[in-house]
């Protein structure tokens, strides 16, 4: 994990690469429910898009899974980790 995440620092082109792995094949056909990995493509959805701040729909959507992670519901991208990251990249 520690070499994935230095991705964050390379290209987009690299950066995309990765987002793509994570989300395709280790959620996707894997279907980790890892926080750190779901937590790790959030970082590389954010370094693509640059939209926290911008897209309110974004920020509503953490908010709900935050909402829903508090009343009992099983959410594995930590939505208070991923506030915190939009709250950084503003």
């Amino acid at each position: 994990m520690p070499a994935v995440q230095e991705m964050l620092n390379d290209s987009m082109e690299e950066i995309s690469l990765a987002c793509d792995f994570l989300i395709a094949y280790c959620i996707g056909t894997r279907q980790s429910r890892v926080k750190t990995v779901h937590n790790l493509a959030f970082d590389f959805l954010l370094a693509q898009s640059k939209v926290c701040g911008a897209d309110m729909g974004l920020i509503g959507h953490l908010m709900k899974l935050d909402k829903g992670q508090q009343q009992g519901q099983v959410v594995h991208l930590e939505p208070a980790y991923a506030l915190g990251q939009c709250d950084r990249s503003i």
